[in-house]
């Protein structure tokens, strides 16, 4: 490919992903990754667990104590259930997210190389590059949660914007954060198949990623707003919890936290392997 990719070779890519979709090698990362995640929510969702209850109390007085006690009555647990598996999730992610990634990438990366994918060698590889993996991912996954945390607070401390009593306001700055996440997500979308595809050092790993971010900024957008949007829409529901609960059946609420997690199997599929094969194509053609 050019410098310039054409709207025809931008959506090549995606039509190239999905047809890798029908190997089941290529799912098994993934699948570990999401009954590992499904397994945490159930963790909080099973809160009279006799090992489950303490430790789950435990972590709630260290995340939200403010939320200790409400979080283990009903329906107050359902309403608190996205915030505080949220914490969770993010934690988790940043230790095994990118190890899990790692695999998949490897596993793009040798069907692209004509080789036979295992998960045993990928899962190999990817162990021995942990320590790079979870640093640079882990990096991204801290600035994103800060940016959900504070950007509204910039909003209205900073810049000055009256939020409460204007909802025009507030959803222009709810798509605008969601707008700066992708934003921040995008020069980082080639960091992982960067470093499962090998390199001397971390510092040449992470600068051939973003030269190739660099070179083609409008794709990589591209790359991360399709998955992304799919995977947030199903987790939209999650941040009117009580609205939800009030409603529906409580319950709902952990069905669709199911729900987005299965989605996001499914997006991360699209996002990490549309970037394997762009990245291959620019540094391997």
């Amino acid at each position: 490919m050019g410098q310039r990719v054409q709207f025809g070779e931008f959506w090549f890519l995606y039509l190239q992903t999905l047809k890798q979709m029908k190997r089941a090698v290529l799912w098994s990362p993934l699948l570990i990754l999401g009954l590992l995640t499904i397994g945490l929510a159930a963790a909080h969702y099973y809160i009279f667990s006799p090992v489950l209850g303490p430790l789950l109390k435990g972590w709630l007085g260290f995340t939200y104590p403010q939320f200790k006690d409400a979080f283990f009555h009903y329906p107050n647990h359902f309403v608190l259930l996205p915030l505080i598996l949220d914490t969770s999730v993010r934690v988790f992610s940043i230790l095994v997210e990118a190890l899990f990634l790692g695999i998949f990438s490897d596993l793009m990366i040798s069907v692209y190389r004509g080789e036979k994918p295992a998960f045993s060698q990928s899962f190999g590889r990817a162990v021995k590059k942990y320590i790079k993996l979870t640093s640079v991912w882990g990096g991204l996954l801290v600035v994103l949660y800060l940016l959900s945390l504070y950007y509204y607070d910039f909003l209205t401390d900073v810049i000055g914007l009256t939020l409460k009593q204007s909802p025009r306001r507030q959803v222009a700055a709810f798509f605008s954060l969601h707008f700066l996440a992708i934003a921040v997500y995008s020069p980082f979308i080639f960091i992982i198949p960067s470093i499962m595809a090998g390199g001397s050092s971390l510092s040449s790993i992470i600068g051939r990623a973003l030269k190739t971010f660099i070179r083609h900024p409008i794709v990589a957008f591209g790359i991360v707003l399709i998955p992304y949007v799919i995977s947030a829409t199903p987790g939209l529901p999650l941040s009117f919890s009580a609205r939800v609960v009030e409603v529906f059946n409580p319950e709902m609420i952990f069905y669709l936290i199911l729900t987005s997690i299965v989605v996001s199997l499914i997006a991360n599929f699209i996002m990490i392997g549309t970037a394997v094969k762009f990245f291959m194509d620019q540094n391997e053609s």
